[in-house]
């Protein structure tokens, strides 16, 4: 902090300096076995298995580190959930047109789709408070890009 506000110029007498941590009540990270890398079906144990229509379908982030896997979960889900849920799934990565990105963010956060599959967090730069759940299925590539993507389920303003 010291170091910042000398390489700025900034005079204590300026500033407050708010810490909020980084704790969040509402990101409960967890681990599931699953037998193989294409082993899907854990994943409608996590978006609920007995939902009896889209309205049921908790907003979620599924991550992953392939275009490929975006399309093979993508298929699984739309073989796997009930039919009228699979209007509210689409997929996000890095092929994706600027405007194809901007239309599955606009219709996440009007809660138009409410799964949405990735490969990326960069592309993802917006403010969606209202989203329940964020998978990352296999292993993130870093630390990092898990950190932000499980920070993808941060920001609700109830916390």
């Amino acid at each position: 902090m010291q170091e910042v506000q000398q390489k700025l110029h900034m005079a204590s007498a300026n500033l407050l300096f708010l810490n909020l941590g980084t704790n969040r009540p509402n990101i409960m990270p967890s681990v599931i076995k699953i037998k193989s890398a294409s082993d899907y079906s854990a994943l409608l144990s996590l978006i609920r298995p007995d939902i009896t229509g889209p309205e049921e379908l908790p907003k979620t982030i599924i991550f992953t580190n392939s275009i490929q896997k975006t399309l093979e979960i993508l298929r699984f889900l739309h073989d796997n959930l009930l039919d009228s849920c699979k209007p509210y799934l689409d997929i996000f990565h890095v092929l994706c047109s600027a405007n194809s990105k901007t239309e599955v963010l606009d219709r996440f956060q009007q809660s138009h789709t409410k799964v949405f599959i990735a490969t990326e967090v960069e592309g993802i730069r917006a403010n969606i408070p209202d989203i329940e759940l964020v998978i990352q299925f296999g292993v993130p590539l870093s630390l990092e890009v898990w950190t932000q993507q499980a920070g993808q389920a941060g920001w609700s303003p109830d916390v």
